[in-house]
Parts: C-alpha cells; sequence; structure tokens
C-alpha cells in the first residue's frame, strides 16, 4: 500500500508546480511529474488524505510553514558529493580565490565570504572550505585573512544533515 502512487490530475501538477516555483523558484517540468506523484503520495497517504487535490487545500491551510517545508523536502533531490562538478572546484583553485587572498591579505579588514547556495548536505561548502584554507595557506599573509562559507539550501533536513558535517 505505501508503494501505491496516487494519481496527480493536470490541476493538481499545475498547482504544486505554481507553489514550488514561486516559494523556491525551482521549475517542475513535466518530465518531473511522475517523480512529483511517486515523492508526495506516500505523504499523502500518511496524513490520511485520499487524493492530492485534499492535501494541497491542507498545504494551502498550513500556515505554520511545517508541510510547506515537508513538501520541498520531498520533491527536491539533494544529491552531492566532495569535489562535484570538479572543473569548477579547478576554476576556484586556480583562477579566483588566490586573486581574492592576495587582495585581501594585502587589507587590514578585509575578508572572503563565499556562499554555497543549494548545498544539499554539505558536501559542497565542505569542499570549498578544504580548497580555501590549501590556498591561503599557500599564500604570503594568506594565513591570516578572515574567511567565512555561507552555506543555504531549502531542504531543511538537507540542511541538518549539513551541520554534522559526518560523512561516510
Amino acid at each position: 500500500m505505501d508503494d501505491l502512487i496516487l494519481p496527480l490530475t493536470d490541476g493538481d501538477f499545475r498547482f504544486v508546480s505554481a507553489l514550488v516555483y514561486d516559494t523556491f523558484g525551482i521549475k517542475l517540468t513535466e518530465q518531473k511529474r511522475s517523480l512529483v506523484a511517486s515523492r508526495l503520495s506516500k505523504r499523502v497517504r500518511q496524513l490520511g488524505y485520499p487524493n492530492f487535490h485534499d492535501y494541497f487545500a491542507h498545504l494551502r491551510d498550513d500556515r505554520s510553514g511545517a508541510e510547506l517545508s515537508e513538501l520541498i523536502n520531498r520533491v527536491t533531490t539533494n544529491h552531492s558529493y566532495f569535489f562535484r562538478e570538479r572543473d569548477h572546484f579547478d576554476v576556484l583553485t586556480n583562477d579566483i580565490l588566490p586573486g581574492l587572498v592576495d587582495a585581501a591579505a594585502g587589507r587590514a579588514g578585509a575578508s572572503i565570504r563565499v556562499w554555497s547556495a543549494g548545498c544539499a548536505a554539505g558536501e559542497e561548502p565542505y569542499t570549498m572550505a578544504m580548497i580555501l584554507r590549501d590556498v591561503m595557506s599557500k599564500r604570503p599573509g594568506g594565513g591570516t585573512v578572515d574567511a567565512s562559507i555561507l552555506a543555504t539550501d531549502v531542504s531543511l533536513s538537507a540542511l541538518l544533515e549539513a551541520k554534522t558535517g559526518v560523512y561516510a
């Protein structure tokens, strides 16, 4: 029974797609329809609703935001790993960070701030931290530069996992 995927009508898919886009900026295309139906069906049944329409009415009525958080946790894919998209990290290591560290090391009170948007379970910002520390240790005065990384994600469960910083 838990594996039963409920039918997702065109209207219900338009509703959830618009909600996710308007709230989180994530576009759910028609290709994601079966994923949405699959990932939300279990939640709909857990709450005792017979269909998506009734579940979405509950979602609209929930002023706490808890169900919206539950929905986004279920429809997003929080897939990440260390050094994912290696080419991006190579550019950061070789082309971007050395200049930033040199500029910051030469100015009193200067700092480096990095934002990892959509950090999933945290592997990306931890990768950035390792690279930043390595680059700073190799630059004159780099060890004294104030640096920080802000990691954000729409999924609270992913952020809680990232916060622990424990990986296999």
